[in-house]
């Protein structure tokens, strides 16, 4: 969920197909970082409310598509469905 005006985002939706998948909820509402649209290319398509996104793979995705290290180190992702939400033209 993202504040286009104030720019602060919380993550409230995480599917996981087991529990030991870690559960990446964060309800609190935090600034995003400014260059976070330059590191992260499926938070940079969601800000083009481009279509949702599929990956199958994150280790063979292209890396136009997915930044391997933020969905591995931070999200603990393999796969993904980024399933952006967007309402007037906006995230």
């Amino acid at each position: 969920m993202r504040n286009p005006q104030t720019k602060f985002g919380k993550v409230v939706n995480c599917w996981r197909r087991t529990l030991e998948i870690p559960d990446v909820n964060d309800y609190q509402w935090k600034q995003e970082p400014e260059s976070l649209h330059h590191k992260d290319p499926l938070f940079a398509a969601a800000l083009q409310t481009k279509p949702s996104v599929y990956v199958n793979y994150v280790n063979t995705a292209s890396i136009n598509i997915v930044n391997k290290d933020v969905e591995q180190k931070i999200f603990k992702h393999w796969a993904l469905v980024h399933a952006h939400l967007c309402k007037d033209g906006q995230l």
